[in-house]
C-alpha cells in the first residue's frame, strides 16, 4: 500500500494536464529527484484555458501543457473540497469522509452527517505526508478548505490543518473562498492580522510567496532537497473580485453570449485534438436559460443572490 502511494505521488502532475514525471525518479538510490508543483484552480471548467481551445488566455499553462502531457479523460467530484481530498490521497472523496464540501454540515444539516463527516481519517495518508517521509519540503500556499467547521476557530484544534497533514509550510486561507482584496489569512496554524495596501490581491501575494520560497529553498537546499509546492488559487471562484486593468483585456469578447462562445471552444477542441472529430455538441439542456434571455428583474434577483452569496 505504501508503495502504491508513492506511485501516486510520483505521479501528481501527470493527474493535474500540466506535465508528467517518471515514478521511477523517487526511488531512493536517485541523486536527483524531481521538484513537484501542483496548480490547482477553483471553479475552472474543462475548457477555460487556452490549451483545453478556451478564449482565456493562458500563455503560461499553455507553454507547461506543450511540454507535457494533456489529459482529456480525467474526474473530479464536482465540488471543491471532495476533489482535493481525492487529488491529496489518491481516494474518491467519500472514501476519506468528504462527500461535499464542510459548510454543508452546519445548523440543521449537521444531523444528515456522521460526527466523523469531514475528517480525513488518521490512517489516510496525503502525497504530502508521503513525499515529507522520503525528505522534501513541503509547502502549501492558498486553498485549503479540508477542515471540519468545528476546527476553524482560534484555539480549537489543529488536526485536519495543512502542517498536520504533511505540509511544512502554509500560507493562505482555510475555508472555500475569501476576500481577494481583503482575504481572511492564515500562516501555518494561525490567523494572521494585517493591513492591505490599496493595491493587493490575494492572487498576486499567493504566487509572490509561492515564487519567494522556491527561491529561497534553492539558496539555502540547493538540488539536496527536492520540494512538493501545491499552489491552489481562488480567484475563479465566487466573490469574483478582477482588477479592472484584467477584466478590461475581455471587454466585448463575451457579448455573443454563452452559446457561441460553448460552440467556438468545442470547435476548437476538435481542431487541437482533444475530442474526435466527429464529436457532436450536445443541445444546451432547456432549463439553462441563457443570459440574454433573462429579463431586467430576473438579472437583478441573479446579482443579489450573488452579492449575498459572495458576503
Amino acid at each position: 500500500m505504501l508503495l502504491s502511494r508513492r506511485r501516486f505521488a510520483a505521479g501528481l502532475l501527470c493527474a493535474t494536464a500540466l506535465s508528467a514525471c517518471s515514478t521511477t525518479q523517487l526511488s531512493s538510490n536517485r541523486k536527483q529527484r524531481p521538484n513537484i508543483i501542483t496548480i490547482v484552480l477553483d471553479d475552472v471548467g474543462f475548457s477555460d484555458i487556452g490549451c483545453y481551445g478556451g478564449e482565456i488566455r493562458t500563455p503560461n499553462i499553455d507553454r507547461l501543457a506543450a511540454r507535457g502531457l494533456r489529459f482529456n479523460r480525467f474526474d473530479t467530484k464536482a465540488v471543491c473540497s471532495a476533489t482535493r481530498a481525492a487529488l491529496l490521497t489518491g481516494r474518491n472523496g467519500h472514501t476519506v469522509n468528504f462527500p461535499d464540501v464542510p459548510d454543508t454540515a452546519w445548523g440543521d444539516n449537521a444531523k444528515f452527517f456522521r460526527p466523523d463527516a469531514y475528517h480525513l481519517p488518521g490512517n489516510i495518508r496525503t502525497s504530502a505526508q508521503v513525499l515529507q517521509d522520503q525528505g522534501y519540503a513541503t509547502w502549501l500556499v492558498g486553498k485549503w478548505h479540508l477542515i471540519p467547521l468545528n476546527e476553524l476557530a482560534p484555539g480549537t484544534s489543529r488536526n485536519n490543518w495543512p502542517l498536520q497533514r504533511g505540509f511544512d509550510y502554509f500560507y493562505g486561507f482555510a475555508r472555500g473562498w475569501t476576500d481577494q482584496y481583503k482575504p481572511d489569512l492564515v500562516e501555518n496554524d494561525d490567523y494572521l492580522k494585517r493591513a492591505f495596501p490599496g493595491d493587493y490581491h490575494l492572487t498576486a501575494d499567493l504566487v509572490d510567496k509561492a515564487s519567494s520560497l522556491v527561491e529561497q529553498h534553492a539558496k539555502s537546499k540547493g538540488h539536496d532537497t527536492p520540494f512538493f509546492l501545491q499552489l491552489a488559487l481562488g480567484v475563479a471562484h465566487s466573490p469574483i473580485q478582477v482588477p479592472k486593468e484584467w477584466a478590461d483585456k475581455y471587454t466585448g469578447v463575451y457579448d455573443v453570449g454563452w452559446d457561441v462562445i460553448r460552440k467556438t471552444r468545442f470547435e476548437r477542441m476538435k481542431s487541437l485534438g482533444l475530442i474526435p472529430k466527429n464529436s457532436q455538441l450536445p443541445p444546451r439542456d432547456a432549463d439553462d436559460r441563457a443570459w440574454e434571455s433573462l429579463s431586467a428583474e430576473e438579472r437583478a434577483v441573479f446579482a443579489r443572490y450573488m452579492e449575498v452569496y459572495a458576503g
